[in-house]
């Protein structure tokens, strides 16, 4: 209300004389606004999206204020799949300035690397496999990077090999070629050394002579008086240990004392050493062997699976230790794959964390509640918390707070409050109009409407007004709001 000048007349008891002025004069909603000015606290009112560290400043009215933004990690793209993850597993960050680290959960996996278990029988480079294994939203998909020979047959035995000989093969294209082991040897020729008596024509002779599962045997093709002309070999056997000559183990005639010798031997069984293959072949010759044989071939090539490529990793929930074969673009059957490795494919945050110096993208992982590793991310920050360093003076209510920089689509806000700091006084001033023309000397009443204490400032008492100091109690602060005043004189 206005100040109010009255003659007021004795009331009985009162200190009042007649003609005494009493001057009263209520100002109400007086601005309190925190002088100086200072910018108390900073609540978050949208946290943002930034991808490196944002400035914080001010707009309005006000100056000197130091803000410090406090980020959080609110999702994060994932840089590199690392190795050895499981879905569940978390991940704490690391780097940067911070008084807690962020925390992702993973949520999916993506396979990194398996192994060959089983090569299979029928494929071909350039295959597709869709593996079956695990709980996938998407299976993984192999592509066949190289085969290798899994099994041939001997179309031509050659002549002049032994047991154990190795052949190089030549047919197909691949950085390293399969390489036979020969285990079992088949007689390929033979000479006459004794041609015996009492053979005749069609006569077959069981030889005796190295380690056999199966001896040759030798048909008598011509005798002369009895004596063995000429003779095939009707029957290679099957050995294990050769022999350059022979007896006669026995016969289906009556023929005795026949011998022979210059065994030689070709290739009857082996064993495969697969190679690398980028294109099969059916058929192969030799190309080099450890031995002295010469004009063994192979035909009915197989192939199996080598080594592959991982054309789609998968998007897996649950893991799998091993995988088969769901289907194939081609006609390979039998490969199975184990020693399975994951990578990180999706992750959210459980732990937000609190920078206030972000680490550098990708960030690395500081440490993992499985047994990872090798992931990093490229993390979107967002406000955790705004603090004030320096409370600057001037701010009103027109004053806001400005966010610049940081990329990303932004969008982060802070509502100012402001105030004393903590523990300081605030000074309002309080003024009346001119016409008020205050006494020399007046009482004052202040409402301060916040838990402080207050006080006139008498040395700045005037006819026109006063201030008013407030202190907050114990480690408040003192608000902008306003102050009810009341002047009695």
């Amino acid at each position: 209300m206005p100040i109010d000048d009255r003659i007021i007349e004795q009331v009985d008891g009162s200190n009042f004389s007649m003609g005494d002025r009493v001057i009263c004069g209520l100002l109400s909603e007086v601005p309190n606004n925190s002088s100086p000015g200072a910018i108390a606290s900073v609540a978050v009112a949208h946290v943002g999206s930034y991808a490196t560290l944002p400035v914080l400043g001010t707009s309005g009215n006000g100056t000197g204020a130091t803000l410090v933004a406090h980020m959080k990690a609110i999702s994060a793209a994932i840089a590199a799949a690392g190795s050895g993850y499981a879905p569940g597993d978390t991940v704490t960050f690391t780097g940067g300035t911070e008084s807690s680290n962020a925390v992702f959960t993973i949520d999916t996996t993506l396979l990194a690397s398996l192994a060959v278990n089983a090569a299979g029988t029928g494929y071909a480079a350039t295959d597709t496999i869709n593996l079956s294994g695990g709980v996938a939203t998407t299976p993984a998909v192999l592509t066949v990077a190289t085969t290798k020979l899994i099994s041939a047959a001997v179309s031509a035995m050659g002549s002049g090999y032994a047991i154990s000989d190795t052949i190089t093969l030549a047919g197909g294209a691949g950085a390293t070629k399969a390489v036979l082991t020969v285990t079992h040897a088949q007689l390929a020729s033979v000479a006459l050394n004794a041609a015996g008596s009492g053979y005749a024509p069609g006569d077959t002779i069981t030889l005796s002579g190295g380690t056999a599962g199966t001896a040759a045997v030798i048909t008598v093709d011509t005798v002369s008086s009895g004596a063995i002309a000429t003779f095939h070999i009707s029957t290679a056997g099957d050995y294990t240990v050769e022999a350059t000559s022979f007896t006669q183990a026995s016969t289906s005639g009556s023929g005795t004392s026949a011998t022979f010798n210059t065994g030689l031997f070709g290739v009857k069984t082996f064993t495969v050493s697969g190679g690398s293959y980028t294109t099969n072949s059916a058929t192969f010759t030799q190309s080099a062997t450890s031995g002295s044989g010469t004009g063994a071939t192979f035909n009915t090539g197989v192939f199996g699976v080598n080594t592959v490529s991982i054309s789609n990793a998968g998007v897996y929930q649950t893991n799998a230790a091993s995988f088969t074969q769901a289907s194939t673009s081609g006609s390979g059957t039998g490969a199975t794959f184990n020693t399975t490795l994951y990578g990180i494919n999706a992750a959210h945050q459980t732990t937000p964390g609190s920078y206030t110096v972000l680490p550098a993208n990708p960030v690395a992982q500081g440490s993992s509640s499985g047994s990872g590793t090798g992931a990093t991310f490229n993390p979107l920050w967002g406000f955790n918390t705004i603090t004030v360093s320096a409370g600057g003076s001037g701010y009103d209510n027109v004053s806001a707070i400005t966010v610049s920089g940081g990329g990303s689509t932004g969008g982060g806000a802070g509502t100012i409050t402001l105030g004393s700091q903590t523990g300081n006084a605030v000074t309002v001033p309080v003024a009346f109009a001119a016409s008020a023309n205050l006494p020399e000397a007046y009482g004052a009443w202040v409402n301060p409407k916040q838990p402080c204490f207050w006080e006139v400032d008498e040395s700045s008492k005037t006819a026109t007004g006063f201030n008013v100091i407030l202190t907050p109690l114990a480690a408040a602060t003192i608000t902008a709001g306003t102050i009810d005043v009341l002047v009695v004189a």
